[in-house]
């Protein structure tokens, strides 16, 4: 029984001793205390802990923030001081000469209205071959008829002179023939009548510019129309034309869309540029209307019904935005011309260049500078301190672009070109066509200020506006130029 006892003992691990009733662990033997009961925390104590903590952390941020701010500051400093210095040091070489200023303007506001128009005719040579499709014969007094009588007039050869389209008659001409009519023509000038509203008008010349543009010759890569403010106001938010079952095919907003159409259908070997010019409604052309020089050209998006504008100054507008590559959609509002001889139309002194100055790219910014060469100078030593060295590297994006940027100089300031990530090594700068901005200094030659524009450029056909980047960028050159106290 001993021998039992003690295998049971050496079985529980013990040490050979009987361990008294009741389980002991007190020094006398007696019962162990029981546990020491838990502190439980409210749910208002937790959240103060939480809150206190939060506010611990939150301090500390704060503090590496202003921090890396006053660290920032004083680097901008310093770096807007030593392009200040750069930009004298250049401004005193006397032997420098890498920088000019662009002129913006090619005519003195006492010029007269037939030297305007010579130089004008001279210009329009440069845009041969253009076809005008307008309304009735190109005799009459229409914007589009205008129009094909000074390209007319000022053809160099009569391989250049411009072709007449009439939008009524073209969707019942057979196709070979329109073919055949349109074959020479690069740039198509679309001049419906804006002066009238029938639906059943306008739905017939919206059938005759579809004509034209299936007949259009691939080489033909731009297309400008004509058409009316407000025309696409009615659109966004609910369609209640659609609601009661109305189209737009009767409005100048379905000959905008059949435009848009044409121009997504085209392919990237064969790019189609679109440019919607908006007139309001036709007004006399009788020299004591509105007045030569009252002519204005307003943002595309501009929604003023209640304006008119001259036959002439739209004929003017579209001429002129042939000759100065205007690729973003605006209106002209105002007007007239003056009326030459034989109903030909002659260039008014109108500053037309100034005028659409901003919607040639279009133009994001400007400001005017006391003197454009150093303007230039500081913009492109601002290019190079930032991002001169990263040609096109992620390290770009650091300043809030969503693309990286790469640079070149030019004679009047600097372009930055998008180099998105996954372009390949090899593509040379002149090649990028993913977009960018381009920063130049002007000296207007008609006696204004200078001033220093930013302005769009290098987009390919049917590439994304990149908004974000471009907004970066310019902002922040922005706070470097006024930082510098330029």
């Amino acid at each position: 029984m001993a021998r039992g006892h003690m295998a049971a003992v050496r079985a529980s691990g013990g040490q050979g001793e009987e361990q008294p009733e009741g389980g002991g662990g007190g020094a006398e033997g007696g019962p162990s205390a029981p546990p020491a009961p838990r502190r439980i925390r409210s749910s208002t104590q937790i959240k103060a802990e939480n809150d206190a903590a939060f506010d611990k952390a939150m301090a500390t941020i704060d503090a590496d923030a202003l921090n890396m701010q006053s660290q920032w500051t004083v680097e901008l400093n310093e770096r807007s001081e030593a392009l200040n210095q750069r930009v004298d040091e250049l401004l005193g070489q006397a032997s420098f000469s890498g920088v000019g200023i662009a002129g913006s303007s090619s005519s003195s506001s006492s010029a007269s209205a037939a030297d305007a128009e010579e130089r004008g005719r001279l210009s329009a040579r440069a845009v041969p071959n253009v076809a005008v499709c307008g309304v009735g014969r190109p005799e009459d007094s229409s914007a589009g008829a205008r129009l094909f009588q000074f390209l007319r007039e000022a053809a160099a050869t009569k391989a250049d002179e411009p072709i007449w389209v009439d939008l009524r008659e073209a969707v019942s001409m057979p196709f070979e023939d329109l073919d055949a009519l349109l074959l020479r023509a690069r740039t198509a000038v679309v001049c419906p009548d804006v002066g009238d509203d029938d639906r059943r008008s306008i739905t017939a010349q919206r059938e005759g510019l579809k004509a034209v543009l299936m007949s259009c010759p691939a080489p033909l890569n731009k297309v400008l129309l004509l058409s009316r403010i407000g025309a696409q106001a009615g659109k966004g938010g609910i369609n209640m034309r659609s609601f009661f079952g109305l189209s737009t095919a009767g409005t100048f907003a379905g000959l905008e869309d059949v435009l848009t159409s044409a121009t997504r259908r085209r392919s990237g070997n064969q790019p189609l540029q679109a440019l919607v010019v908006r007139v309001g409604a036709p007004s006399s052309d009788e020299v004591g209307g509105a007045g030569v020089g009252s002519a204005r050209c307003l943002p595309g998006d501009e929604d003023d019904s209640g304006a008119t504008t001259a036959r002439a100054t739209a004929a003017e507008a579209l001429l002129q935005a042939l000759l100065q590559a205007v690729n973003t959609n605006f209106c002209v509002v105002g007007g007239p011309g003056t009326a030459g001889a034989a109903g030909s139309v002659a260039l008014p002194p109108l500053p037309w260049q100034e005028m659409l100055l901003p919607y040639v790219g279009p133009e994001l910014w400007r400001t005017e500078v006391r003197d454009g060469r150093r303007a230039a100078i500081f913009a492109q030593q601002w290019a190079d301190e930032w991002f001169g060295s990263v040609e096109g590297g992620k390290d770009s994006m650091r300043f809030g672009l969503k693309t990286p940027v790469q640079l070149q100089k030019t004679p009047t300031g600097v372009i930055f070109k998008f180099r998105p990530l996954g372009t390949l090594p090899g593509r040379e700068f002149q090649d990028l066509q993913d977009g960018g901005v381009e920063l130049v200094a002007e000296e207007p030659s008609r006696g204004g200020k200078p001033r220093l524009r930013a302005k769009r450029c290098a987009y390919g056909f049917k590439t994304v506006v990149k908004e974000n980047s471009e907004r970066a960028l310019i902002q922040k050159f922005k706070d470097d130029w006024y930082a510098a106290g330029l």
